[in-house]
Parts: C-alpha cells; sequence; structure tokens
C-alpha cells in the first residue's frame, strides 16, 4: 500500500483504520491486484472517513462514477496531507 493511501485512511479513519485497511486489502485481493492506487485514492476520497461508504463503494467498485463526480481531482497523484 502507497505511503500516502496509508496516511490518508490513518487521517480519515482514525480508530477504525485497520477495518479500513482490510476493506481495501480484501479489494486488492477480489480484484486479484489489479485495483489501481488512483482507483483506491478515489474510493477513499469519497468515502470521507465514513467505514460503511468505504464498505459499498469498495463492494460495489464504483470507480468511475466517483472519478466522473470529481472529475477535478487527479486521483493518479499521490493524496496531499490533510489539514485539520
Amino acid at each position: 500500500m502507497k505511503t500516502d493511501i496509508y496516511q490518508r485512511l490513518e487521517a480519515d479513519f482514525g480508530e477504525k483504520i485497520q477495518d479500513a485497511k482490510m476493506v481495501i486489502d480484501d479489494l486488492g485481493a477480489v480484484t486479484k491486484g489489479l485495483v489501481a492506487n488512483a482507483q483506491i485514492r478515489a474510493i477513499i476520497f469519497e468515502a470521507n472517513g465514513n467505514i460503511e461508504l468505504l464498505r459499498r463503494f469498495a463492494e460495489n467498485f464504483e470507480y468511475n462514477r466517483i472519478i466522473e463526480e470529481n472529475a477535478e481531482i487527479d486521483f493518479e497523484q499521490p493524496f496531499k496531507k490533510r489539514v485539520v
């Protein structure tokens, strides 16, 4: 898992980071590693710290919808540090 992705999970999901990490790891297993970092970033971005949404987006793999609705964001680039 890329460092920026892990850091975003940590920032967004706090105490539920292990649950969030498992969702992302499971997505990688289901797709046999074919899920791109951009796709993972998009799902994490859209979930916005909500573990249930993260699960839903990963289960339904709603990548295309998320990308279309957030066209201004380049998910190919690592996350920038979130300022709280």
